[in-house]
């Protein structure tokens, strides 16, 4: 009797064990980062290396020519051509320009339609 029980016992440990849900695992899970003291000063993540500047991944910077118009507040630059709306990311300088006829010096993030700006000046005039 004694071994049928644990034989019952140890298969239904089994069946708990085998229904229990397993998080699935991702290959792309964050590990944790070591401080650089753990790391010692010969390893490139805590040498300058990691801290380089890596302008040739950004894309350039170019002139974005339009008028700043506010939407709900928010200042943006409207081409005339294409008639795409570029979000600003300097807000505060893009107030003092708008509704005025500008040319917006910048990076463009693509997957955002915003430009980080380097400098707004208006524009004489605008075909």
């Amino acid at each position: 009797m004694k071994r049928t029980s644990l034989l019952v016992l140890l298969l239904a440990a089994g069946v708990l064990v085998w229904a229990a849900p397993v998080p699935p695992v991702s290959a792309s899970a964050p590990r944790p980062l070591k401080f650089q003291q753990e790391l010692g000063p010969q390893h490139p993540v805590s040498s300058n290396a990691a801290n380089q500047d890596h302008s040739q991944d950004r894309p350039p910077s170019r002139d974005f020519t339009g008028r700043i118009i506010s939407l709900q507040g928010v200042c943006v630059l409207k081409d005339p051509h294409s008639q795409i709306l570029y979000q600003l990311d300097d807000q505060q300088e893009a107030h003092s320009y708008n509704g005025k006829a500008v040319t917006v010096t910048g990076m463009l993030d693509s997957a955002s339609q915003t430009i980080l700006v380097e400098s707004i000046r208006p524009v004489r005039s605008m075909k």
